[in-house]
This record gives structure tokens, C-alpha cells and sequence, in this order.
């Protein structure tokens, strides 16, 4: 069977990997060869930020435009952590000790960013919260700025996504 070619323009998001992240779990991630193509891969080790609290983490990452990558639902409160001039949250919906789980949740989502065009433009002002079950995504619309929420489940249409955030009429 043919596999369907991505459209995914030569872009490469950062993901900053927080210190909840387990290390066994960075390091699997990062030698698997379909991630490191669409992605580069950073974590608070590599630049010494561990302890700090999460809204120098966040900070960091808006001056670097790194994609936030954490096991902490504390950042898809609105209010603490506004959807403004972000370049992405992703919040993996498990615990520390489940790396079989993290792996694979993480996995599912940059398998699906694949076939964004753009995936940074994409990832800017939002908010993932990823589970085996899908992914609640929280952005704004690239027209009208309003905040969104979608559902993405799996099989759904990359297309379908898109036009719910506004890069489509």
C-alpha cells in the first residue's frame, strides 16, 4: 500500500522538553529518527534551567520560540497562562511513571503536525492537551483572533482543522 506524502514545508518547531518530562522518555524520543526529521528536540537540562518555576519556563520559551512540551495541565489555564504571543503548549494528558503512554501521545501529535503546513504558524497561540483518546487544542483563529476550542480525534482531516481555525473560507 502507498503511503500518503505529507505536505509539511521545511519548518522544524523546537520542543523544550520541562523538567516533569522523564529523561528516559526525552532520550527515546529523541532517537527516534521520524521525530528528529520534523522536529529539534531541547530540554531544561541542555540549558541548565531546572527548578525554575513554570512561569520562567514559559518566558523561556516565548524569548527562545521553543514549544512548550510538559506533563503539567496547570498550563492550560487561560487565566494563568493566557493565550498570548505563544509559541505553543503542548500538555501530555499522563502521569511521570507512564512512559509507554507519554511516548505514544507525543508520537500521535507530531505524527498528525506532520501535515500541517507550517506547523510553526500552526503551533503559535495555542494550546495542546494530548491523550491516547485525542486532543483538545485551544488557539486563536488566524482571522478574527477569538479563542477556540476544537477537538482533533484520530482520523480527522487535517483539512477540517484548519478551516475551524480560519486558514480557510
Amino acid at each position: 500500500m502507498a503511503q500518503k506524502a505529507n505536505t509539511y514545508v521545511r519548518q522544524k518547531p523546537i520542543l523544550y522538553f520541562d523538567e516533569n518530562f522523564p529523561a528516559p522518555v526525552v532520550e527515546s524520543i529523541g532517537e527516534s529518527r521520524r521525530i528528529r526529521k520534523y522536529f529539534k528536540m531541547v530540554s531544561v537540562h541542555d540549558f541548565d534551567n531546572e527548578g525554575k518555576d513554570d512561569e520562567f519556563q514559559l518566558a523561556f520559551c516565548k524569548t527562545k520560540g521553543f514549544v512548550l512540551v510538559t506533563l503539567d495541565k496547570g498550563f492550560m489555564d487561560d487565566r494563568k497562562y493566557p493565550i498570548q504571543r505563544l509559541p505553543g503548549i503542548v500538555v501530555i494528558a499522563a502521569a511521570k511513571n507512564q512512559t509507554s503512554k507519554i511516548i505514544r501521545c507525543l508520537s500521535a501529535f507530531t505524527q498528525f503536525l506532520t501535515f500541517i503546513p507550517f506547523p510553526k504558524g500552526f503551533l503559535f497561540d495555542c494550546k495542546f492537551q494530548v491523550s491516547l483518546e485525542g486532543c483538545l487544542a485551544r488557539g486563536r483563529d488566524v482571522k478574527t483572533r477569538e479563542i477556540k476550542t476544537v477537538i482533533i480525534a484520530g482520523g480527522d482531516r487535517v483539512g477540517r482543522i484548519l478551516r475551524q481555525f480560519g486558514y480557510f473560507d
